[in-house]
């Protein structure tokens, strides 16, 4: 029998999968014209990445 070790939990992504999917925004807002939200959601990545204690040293 197969045991479904937490199933209803989701798996957390690492900082490299988080960083990806944000660039890959970025690029979308980019090309679509978004050149402000594009910048703001840089500016977040900065944040959100570096926010588990090292914030201050890549800002």
């Amino acid at each position: 029998m197969i045991e479904l070790k937490n199933w209803d939990q989701p798996k957390q992504k690492t900082k490299n999968q988080i960083k990806a999917e944000i660039q890959q925004l970025v690029f979308r807002m980019f090309s679509k014209g978004y050149v402000e939200l594009a910048i703001v959601s840089l500016m977040l990545e900065r944040i959100i990445i570096w926010n588990d204690g090292t914030a201050n040293k890549n800002i």
